[in-house]
């Protein structure tokens, strides 16, 4: 445990297998309306979060499957996706089916992070962290060809067309409550900091609407990740405090970065050229705009007190350690 996680209870943090498995269940969930909002990716994202978590569980005690778990458990959700969910493309796109179910994979927390750390110079660790994150991408987009393959069907299937929302709007504003639950329990933090990082999501999620009406998807993203990361410094300050990097993870997660990367690989995969790589230059646009923004949010409310207890840019894994490689450990 580093100092971050030693700001967190020890007997709060220990949580069972079985609450993981319904912490990364709920966090896919309230995540699936993001990308579709539909009763169907509900439904299917349930399913498909269902097989992803059993596999992070059983990680957990098999090191082997822990080793390539973004690669396995990508394979499993593309082949049952593309069998039992993805015959209608009426549906909207196979990846938007699987992404809901991938997301806790999905290295989004690292890529940004590792831009944060370039541009604060911190060229090693961001560089490493980078080359890392793209390889845990990529294993991840190697399991849904692996899936593509294994069923018989044809790369071209691979399209990113959104289906026709259906979802009322108090669905989609009680998901964020589902998604902060599942990321205390499948990141195992304390529970009592449930209200906080509720809180925060909003904030973002509120202001990243705002902003983007006025400035644009990669101003709105800037403005919210600042925000975010200004509250969370605040709010940090004191040795009672949660830590920073905890405050942090879930409204993190709500600018949804790594989804975009996994989208453009899988869309040129399918052969579309123009789409495949908007979504790419979309990537490297968005995560630029979260590091920055990061930065600058805690360029403006930075001290040497919190300097002494916290590493801006860090991300934070399952068990309130920074550093942790994903697919081992407790968060695969």
């Amino acid at each position: 445990m580093d100092e971050a996680a030693g700001l967190l209870d020890a007997h709060e943090d220990d949580y069972p297998w079985w609450l993981k498995f319904l912490g990364i269940v709920l966090f896919s969930l309230g995540f699936a309306p993001l990308m579709q909002a539909t009763w169907y990716e509900v439904g299917s994202t349930a399913v498909l979060a269902a097989l992803a978590a059993a596999l992070a569980v059983a990680a957990a005690r098999l090191p082997r499957l822990a080793r390539v778990l973004p690669l396995v458990v990508s394979a499993a959700v593309s082949v049952v996706a593309l069998e039992v969910f993805a015959r209608d493309p009426a549906h909207g796109g196979p990846v938007l089916l699987m992404l809901p179910a991938l997301f806790f994979f999905v290295p989004g927390d690292y890529l940004s992070a590792a831009t944060a750390e370039l541009a604060a110079g911190l060229i090693t660790t961001g560089a490493i962290r980078l080359v890392y994150a793209v390889f845990l991408l990529v294993q991840l987009y190697l399991g849904v060809l692996l899936g593509v393959f294994a069923t018989g069907n044809s790369t071209r299937g691979l399209f990113d067309v959104v289906a026709e929302p259906d979802l009322p709007r108090w669905a989609l504003f009680l998901g964020w409550f589902v998604f902060s639950a599942g990321t205390v329990l499948a990141f195992a933090i304390p529970r009592r900091l449930y209200w906080p990082l509720l809180a925060l999501v909003y904030v973002t999620v509120g202001v990243q609407s705002l902003f983007t009406k006025l400035v644009g998807e990669a101003g709105g993203t800037f403005v919210a990740a600042a925000v975010l990361s200004a509250a969370a410094t605040v709010l940090a300050r004191g040795r009672d405090r949660p830590p920073r990097l905890v405050l942090l993870l879930p409204g993190f997660f709500t600018l949804t970065v790594g989804s975009l990367g996994m989208r453009g690989l899988t869309t040129l995969a399918g052969g579309h050229v123009i789409e495949g790589f908007r979504d790419l230059l979309e990537l490297i646009t968005i995560v630029t705009a979260i590091a920055v923004g990061m930065v600058f949010g805690t360029a403006l409310t930075f001290t040497r007190t919190a300097a002494s207890t916290e590493a801006p840019g860090s991300p934070i894994r399952s068990n309130g350690e920074r550093g942790t490689p994903h697919g081992q450990e407790d968060r695969s």
